[in-house]
């Protein structure tokens, strides 16, 4: 039987959802007949975070990958780096917080696997400074060890252009146990 990994409890809510989960258990009789048919199937019920950002975006920018934190480093410049894909998954959201409001043009974000577009994507729309994408479960699935990656394109009346930082979180859920 496959078991939860130490780091998963407490599992990490969406935000704006008000609500926790917890990574689910089986003991007793009942889980010991289940796991000897291979019913019992133990996923984490969390959704790992995956951060990227971006400081003063620009206009006209074209599938332009976003920058992740590297702690000990003060600055983003040249960190355009993929995430690898703790487990076999699929990216259920993606959430985008910006220090201030888009207010012209267009951004859309996307999330990358193995540097191909995904689909995923969040178009931005104008007047909001966070904004939320969810997904149907098995629409964008990947591999364990699998490279993620946010990109953003925006067009040439996109504003506010060169001021505007903002963060991108992509949420993935486990599609596969542990072996």
């Amino acid at each position: 039987m496959a078991r939860i990994p130490a780091w998963v409890s407490p599992a990490p809510t969406l935000p704006g959802t008000g609500s926790t989960t917890t990574p689910r258990t089986s003991s007793g009789a009942a889980a010991a007949a289940a796991s000897s048919e291979g019913l019992v199937s133990q996923l984490p019920s969390g959704m790992p975070p995956y951060t990227f950002g971006a400081i003063d975006l620009a206009a006209s920018l074209s599938a332009s990958k976003l920058y992740v934190a590297v702690p000990g480093s003060a600055s983003v410049a040249g960190r355009q780096l993929a995430r690898a894909a703790l487990f076999a998954g699929e990216i259920v959201a993606i959430e985008i917080s910006a220090d201030a409001a888009k207010s012209a043009g267009s951004g859309t974000f996307e999330v990358y696997v193995e540097d191909v577009a995904s689909g995923a994507q969040l178009d931005w729309t104008t007047g909001n400074q966070r904004q939320v994408a969810t997904f149907g479960r098995g629409l964008y699935t990947f591999a364990a060890g699998a490279a993620l990656d946010v990109r953003v394109t925006t067009d040439a009346s996109f504003a506010p252009a060169g001021s505007l930082d903002v963060l991108v979180t992509v949420y993935v859920a486990q599609t596969a146990t542990d072996q």
